[in-house]
């Protein structure tokens, strides 16, 4: 597993919990169809073994499914059981404005799914860092993944 640093903008003001739900939940979806295209293996270290594929390749299959799936499917694949060792996990969310959030998943599928929210990539010494637009901009462009209308 991998922890990814993110940081979702936001405009200072107070974030409706429906708003915040749906895009974890269109994330996470994301998140497990991008699972269903990476081939990857648990090795016996904890570390995950990844076959070749580049994460805009990953990014352009969850756009390609996602376009297809019905609002039934949808809350199938983002409900759907994964082992411990393939969830994705918060880790850690902070609110200074923005909000600081900490996940924890396959770094490829993670990484993937955030692009598709509309993420913005830094790369450190240490470890990666993407920056989400506001929630809103997120919500829209996941939604737009999905051909689900406001």
């Amino acid at each position: 597993m991998e922890e990814i640093e993110v940081t979702i903008n936001s405009d200072g003001g107070p974030v409706p919990i429906q708003q915040f739900s749906e895009y974890f939940f269109l994330l996470r979806a994301c998140y497990v169809i991008a699972l269903d295209e990476v081939h990857f293996e648990m090795e016996n270290d904890g570390d995950v073994a990844v076959a070749e594929i580049t994460t805009d390749h990953v990014a352009e299959s969850i756009l390609h499914r996602a376009a297809s799936l019905s609002p039934g499917e949808l809350n199938r694949i983002a409900n759907q059981y994964l082992s411990s060792k393939e969830e994705l996990y918060l880790n850690d969310i902070m609110r200074r404005n923005p909000f600081e959030v900490v996940f924890l998943g396959i770094g490829i599928a993670l990484t993937a799914a955030l692009i598709v929210s509309g993420g913005k990539f830094e790369f450190g010494l240490t470890k990666l860092k993407v920056e989400i637009p506001p929630l809103g901009e997120g919500i829209a462009k996941l939604r737009k993944a999905f051909s689900k209308k406001p």
